[in-house]
């Protein structure tokens, strides 16, 4: 059989091999697009991800600021309300023996004005002021209350002495 003659079962044969051929390229190309628009797709949705996460961060960001803020207010508030407990009790210490009608300081009393910084009495300006109301009395010998015990006056018997032995000793000039 020459070459130029082709049977009708080979010709069919080629022209579906070329139709086969012309769909694998077109089914190809139109997959080929498909993906590209599906990755195109998809990397908007990455920016868009992208923004929102650094919006999502910065909102985080002053969220934190925000709860800072709140918690270092309320602690400052919570300080100022004991501070001024614990300024009541230093005074009280302060002023313990000295004579002081503690109340009646109290009761004027800015407990401000002896907080530190950080909440905390000052306990040395509380003793200053003290100090300067009721300076401290230099301190005597403890007197003890008589309580009508022991030996009284000098007496010349000593503790185990005898009274009647002494009595005939001095009658008997009896050293």
């Amino acid at each position: 059989m020459p070459e130029s003659e082709t049977t009708p079962a080979q010709s069919e044969g080629a022209e579906q091999g070329e139709k086969t051929a012309t769909v694998d390229v077109t089914q190809l190309t139109a997959e080929i697009d498909k993906w590209k628009s599906l990755a195109r797709k998809h990397e908007a949705r990455a920016k868009e991800n992208a923004e929102a996460r650094k919006e999502l961060d910065a909102v985080r960001a002053e969220q934190e600021k925000a709860v800072a803020e709140a918690v270092a207010a309320a602690r400052a508030e919570v300080l100022a309300e004991v501070g001024a407990h614990l300024v009541d009790a230093e005074v009280k210490a302060a002023a313990a023996g000295r004579g002081i009608d503690v109340e009646a300081l109290l009761d004027g009393l800015d407990r401000k004005r002896f907080l530190g910084e950080d909440g905390k009495p000052d306990v040395e300006a509380i003793t200053q002021w003290i100090e300067r109301l009721s300076p401290t009395q230099p301190k005597s010998e403890p007197r003890f209350p008589d309580l009508g015990q022991g030996q009284r006056g000098r007496s010349s018997m000593p503790l185990n002495g005898d009274p009647l032995l002494r009595d005939l000793k001095t009658k008997l000039n009896i050293p």
